[in-house]
């Protein structure tokens, strides 16, 4: 059940101008798994948390650039704390997993 709110943030340039786009979005919290933290740790990257949100939802906050390319949300805040995704990864069809630090 996913009853906390985070936002997907995304940015896209113009320029020398960056346009954040946010769009609010349902979750919820999981814990990393060790060897997702180690795995991550490794290649110098710092995962804190997992969210868990509805794959539309991710979609739905992806925007089109002005070349027409398709750019996914990078960032997510989560109860006030800005974080860089960095991994996503489908469950099944309704579970979105974002690894985030």
């Amino acid at each position: 059940m996913r009853n906390e709110v985070c936002i997907l943030v995304t940015l896209t340039a113009d320029g020398s101008e960056i346009d954040p786009a946010e769009k609010e979005v349902f979750c919820n919290k999981a814990s990393c798994t060790r060897s997702e933290f180690y795995q991550a740790y490794a290649v110098g990257l710092s995962p804190k948390l997992s969210l868990e949100i509805d794959p539309e939802d991710f979609e739905n906050a992806s925007i089109l650039n002005k070349d027409e390319e398709l750019v996914n949300p990078q960032q997510v805040v989560y109860k006030g704390a800005r974080y860089n995704i960095l991994r996503t990864f489908q469950k099944d069809e309704s579970t979105l997993s974002l690894t985030v630090g």
